[in-house]
């Protein structure tokens, strides 16, 4: 049917079926059959014929006038689905923790940004890591970054090759410049940044404290990570954060990481996870491709 309406298109629009069977490169007896077909299946005449000639009725007026908006978007939907065939482009729709996307995600889009500029992405900030599991079996994110692997034999779960653990960020101020360590009864005279009560990473941290006796003097609550880290930096407070084994915040050294002696969080490996047996267009495919190697190699 969309055939037999392209050559009714070019028919009208090239004013005949010599004129329109140069353009599609068809021969003018297979145009005319085609022509015929269509009337046939619509069960109207499109064409008054004089002679050889094909005048436009009313009718076939109508059906180009319908025609024609259908063929663009038909024409549109093809160029649109032909992007999927290239790395080059596509949208991704990504979900994660704050602090992963924060401290694990944003060194590799750095990368992956400038050698695929025509990518597109949407970013959520989602948790915790069973919503993400959730969102990704139902089509609703295409990737996602957690700490915590699920048993679920629809989504593909791939360890990165890091792991984020709890730190004590501090200043990197002369104060802590000959620091590597501070002991547990140091930490009550300093003032802290923490996550807002309830959160997962604000109860794992009490239990621990709790399990040693220690009481921190709270300066702040906010669970807004870039926050925390800025007024670290400012030497308003100290922080207990998840830090990635390469994030950029140690890298660059911004602030300083400082072992608290007898006091140590388990380690927590970063998930890639994405839903089996579903379509993925090459730029999506790249991304986890180039995500896993990205990591593995540093």
């Amino acid at each position: 049917m969309l055939g037999l309406l392209e050559t009714f298109v070019s028919v009208v629009e090239c004013g005949s079926l010599s004129a329109a069977a140069k353009k599609m490169h068809a021969n003018q007896p297979n145009l005319s059959v085609r022509i015929q077909k269509l009337e046939e299946m619509l069960d109207v005449k499109l064409f008054d014929r004089e002679g050889k000639k094909l005048i436009l009725n009313p009718v076939g007026k109508k059906l180009y006038e319908q025609t024609k908006p259908v063929l663009k978007m038909v024409e549109t939907i093809q160029e649109e689905m032909s992007l999927y065939k290239h790395p080059e482009t596509g949208h991704i729709r990504i979900g994660g923790g704050y602090q992963i996307l924060l401290t694990t995600l944003l060194p590799f889009m750095d990368w992956f940004t400038n050698k695929y500029p025509q990518v597109t992405y949407e970013m959520n900030e989602v948790g915790p890591a069973s919503l993400i599991h959730h969102l990704i079996d139902q089509y609703e994110l295409d990737i996602g970054l957690v700490d915590t692997s699920f048993t679920n034999e629809q989504i593909e779960s791939i360890p990165l090759g890091i792991d984020s653990t709890i730190k004590l960020i501090v200043p990197n101020s002369n104060h802590y410049h000959n620091q590597n360590s501070i002991s547990q009864e140091e930490l009550k005279d300093l003032s802290f940044i923490v996550f807002k009560k309830e959160t997962k990473l604000r109860n794992e941290i009490d239990e621990a404290l709790r399990e040693r006796d220690i009481s921190l003097s709270i300066l702040m609550e906010t669970n807004h990570i870039d926050l925390m880290i800025k007024m670290v930096e400012m030497g308003l407070g100290v922080s207990f954060l998840p830090i990635s084994t390469d994030s950029h915040i140690v890298i660059d050294k911004r602030v300083k990481v400082l072992h608290v002696e007898g006091l140590e969080f388990q380690p927590k490996l970063l998930y890639l996870i994405y839903r089996k047996n579903r379509y993925y267009p090459s730029s999506m495919l790249q991304f986890i491709t180039e995500l896993k190697s990205f990591y593995y190699r540093r």
